[in-house]
């Protein structure tokens, strides 16, 4: 996904790497692209996107399932072993902890977005398909899968149209990226806007902060459809 990442990885040692899509754990989680895979673009879009995809077949964004997250914990947590043997237990213990603070933190999540699984929204971009699917959120669809590529007319065009006949409730921007065409297409209605952020921005590195992240985004989908 991040080609300036691809000199320096390629300089460390198998064992200090893991390609995560290739765990066979991981393999039958991975998510196609939905919206692409369901005509939801046209040719021209589509054309853009493909180019965007060029490098891989699923969506990357893994690290919004807190079940995947496990698996990858679980698999990192093995490789140091192997390299840090004496530090073996407190690995493990390390490990178990997190897997059983993701097990509460499901609860606490469930119960933030129960009042909004069946609600109707657009994300900015192809990003939260996992997040979604987890929780079992109704989302309508998005506008670009590559964030840099702003949506055609005629994209723009169907969006408007589902926006009424889907009576949408929300459409989440992001911080990183320019949305100005967005703001544009729903000046005139009563949509609202709401902001959600797939990288944790800002967000200090703790023990706990992937759950603390996965709070921090179901709140943010909460504050807007409700």
């Amino acid at each position: 996904m991040e080609k300036f990442l691809q000199k320096p990885i390629s300089r460390l040692s198998k064992n200090k790497h893991i390609a995560v899509t290739e765990l066979n754990s991981i393999k039958s989680l991975l998510i196609t692209d939905f919206y692409s895979k369901n005509n939801y673009f046209n040719n021209k879009d589509k054309d853009k996107n493909n180019k965007y995809r060029i490098n891989y077949q699923y969506n990357m964004h893994v690290w919004l399932s807190p079940k995947i997250a496990c698996i990858i914990a679980q698999s990192i947590c093995n490789n140091l072993i192997k390299i840090y043997p004496e530090k073996k237990e407190k690995l493990r213990l390390n490990f178990y902890e997190f897997k059983k603070n993701i097990k509460q933190n499901d609860i606490l999540v469930n119960n933030i977005l129960n009042s909004s699984r069946k609600k109707k929204y657009f994300v900015f971009h192809d990003a939260y398909s996992y997040f979604e699917k987890y929780y079992k959120l109704s989302p309508l669809g998005c506008f670009t899968i590559n964030p840099e590529i702003q949506p055609g007319i005629k994209k723009i065009y169907q969006i408007q149209n589902q926006f009424i006949i889907n009576k949408v409730q929300c459409i989440f921007l992001e911080p990183q990226f320019n949305s100005a065409v967005i703001n544009n297409i729903i000046k005139k209605t009563k949509i609202n806007i709401g902001i959600l952020d797939p990288l944790g921005i800002g967000l200090p590195i703790y023990r706990d902060s992937y759950m603390k992240f996965l709070i921090r985004l179901s709140k943010q989908y909460v504050n807007c459809l409700n």
